[in-house]
């Protein structure tokens, strides 16, 4: 996968973390006024599986969902970054900023930088973003790096590398701490800790593996009279 290009070295792995601690003196809730000058780099990646969202129409459109991160700029000292793969229209720009209450939306508009690659490739944005070093240089000159972190719609070795390259902390989780978000990395957590949960199986890859551990549920529990297959997933 495009994923492993970016594989965390222990090196990088420190340097992430060393960003990520910045967060704890950035980030402050939407509803507090916050009288520190604030920057916000927002990357709407969708850092997923391309061939699913490909069966997706209008997929792309997906990017404009953290557009609601734009009411952040009612606090008069916080601008704001946006990346898109394609221009935003500006519309739909104006329609988001007419929304915000108690401030001009001139006013707003002037604290706001908006970033396009032109590229409507079905990438995510963030990888589109690392192919090209001369927008990414950029972004960073737009950035004040003390007082800047990154907001993205999901987070993986992408966005961390992003992160690192930019030299700005990531409002996300670890790239490397994913899989105990999913259902399998839950049941493993709860079963180490005694933590009481539904009866079920492990990790399995194919149907035949996925038979055998529905057959072993129903000799352990043979009143049931149905189960739930779940992906792994958050």
């Amino acid at each position: 996968m495009m994923f492993d290009t970016f594989t965390a070295t222990a090196e990088s792995s420190v340097q992430f973390q060393a960003l990520q601690t910045r967060l704890k003196t950035l980030w402050r809730s939407p509803d507090e006024f916050d009288a520190r000058n604030c920057q916000v780099l927002i990357v709407p990646s969708l850092s997923l599986d391309q061939s699913e969202l490909q069966k997706i129409a209008g997929a792309h459109y997906y990017e404009e969902r953290l557009l609601f991160s734009l009411a952040r700029l009612r606090n008069p000292h916080t601008r704001l970054i946006y990346v898109t793969s394609q221009p935003l229209h500006p519309s739909i720009v104006d329609y988001y900023l007419e929304l915000l209450p108690g401030i001009p939306s001139s006013h707003a508009r002037d604290r706001l930088d908006l970033f396009a690659t032109y590229d409507a490739s079905h990438k995510p944005l963030t990888q589109k973003l690392l192919e090209r070093p001369r927008l990414l240089e950029k972004i960073r000159d737009s950035l004040e790096a003390e007082r800047v972190y990154m907001v993205c719609f999901n987070s993986t070795p992408l966005e961390r590398e992003l992160a690192l390259q930019l030299g700005i902390p990531l409002l996300a989780l670890d790239p490397d701490l994913l899989h105990w978000g999913t259902n399998s990395g839950r049941r493993q957590i709860f079963a180490e800790c005694g933590v009481p949960h539904p009866d079920g199986s492990e990790l399995v890859h194919t149907a035949d593996d996925l038979a055998e551990v529905a057959a072993d549920l129903w000799e352990r529990q043979p009143h049931l009279k149905r189960i739930v297959i779940k992906l792994d997933q958050g």
